[in-house]
């Protein structure tokens, strides 16, 4: 049973040479750690903190479509109430939104910091600072814009991009060992766990993966089951010697990848 690709149109073929090898750079891995973006009026930080960006990404980097995006604004006014808004062109929707301040201390070289709540002071000599958490759901293939406005009015606003992957590149590990091939069909042990790592790009930027932005199926369940997965690492499961094939889909009817796979004793 050779690799298959699915009967959508923008799916392409691909070698399952490809799933054993590192591949293009995860669309955090491709900036620095922590890197972050500035709105257009200069007054407030944006990053993403989707869970492939677990340290930051800039928003120069477009969301996959059809995934929800986490986004951290960051350079508040702690005396300010922010709220979050999307223009009005289509690109999706506001899921949810949280604004959360902290007092830091530091002593003797050591930095402490605590949670407060609205309204709630800080002790003396602690610094407070609070950031806006926005999740946005990726609707369409367009570009948006996220306006942060507090009681003063708009405060400043930000490009936010959504692209369809026209590529999947995806890497398959078994624990620490090596996965054995045959003739072209992956081999797994019956009762072990396959992490399939997806990278998206939309052909020539590298896309943020969000959540539900890509999802893994099996042709027959019982042998090979969806199991947890973790940003854009997906779970699966050996359950039962046989053999099926495995199709990871990426969201908005883009880019799609089908593998063979055998399951033996």
């Amino acid at each position: 049973m050779a690799p298959l690709s699915s009967s959508s149109s923008s799916s392409v073929l691909v070698p399952l040479a490809l799933l054993m090898i590192a591949v293009a750079p995860a669309a955090c891995t491709s900036v620095e750690l922590g890197e972050r973006s500035t709105g257009e009026r200069g007054t407030l930080a944006f990053e993403y903190t989707s869970l492939d960006c677990l340290f930051g990404c800039a928003l120069d980097k477009p969301a996959l479509l059809g995934s929800t995006v986490s986004i951290q604004v960051s350079q508040l006014d702690p005396s300010k109430t922010y709220v979050a808004r999307l223009g009005e062109n289509g690109f999706g929707s506001i899921t949810t939104q949280s604004q959360s301040c902290s007092c830091t201390s530091s002593s003797g070289g050591t930095t402490t910091s605590h949670s407060v709540g609205a309204g709630e002071p800080c002790s003396g000599g602690e610094i407070r600072a609070c950031t806006l958490s926005v999740s946005l759901s990726a609707k369409t293939e367009t570009d948006g814009m996220l306006e942060i406005s507090s009681e003063a009015g708009l405060e400043d606003r930000i490009v936010v991009k959504a692209r369809r992957a026209k590529q999947l590149n995806v890497t398959a590990r078994i624990g620490e060992s090596t996965v054995e091939l045959n003739q072209g069909v992956l081999v797994v042990p019956v009762g072990k766990r396959i992490a399939f790592d997806v990278r998206a790009s939309d052909g020539t930027n590298p896309l943020v993966i969000g959540t539900g932005g890509i999802t893994l199926e099996s042709d027959d369940r019982q042998v090979v089951q969806a199991d947890s997965s973790f940003g854009s690492v997906l779970g699966a499961r050996a359950v039962k010697v046989g053999e099926t094939v495995v199709t990871i889909q990426s969201g908005g009817n883009g880019n799609s990848l089908s593998t063979g796979l055998r399951v033996v004793e």
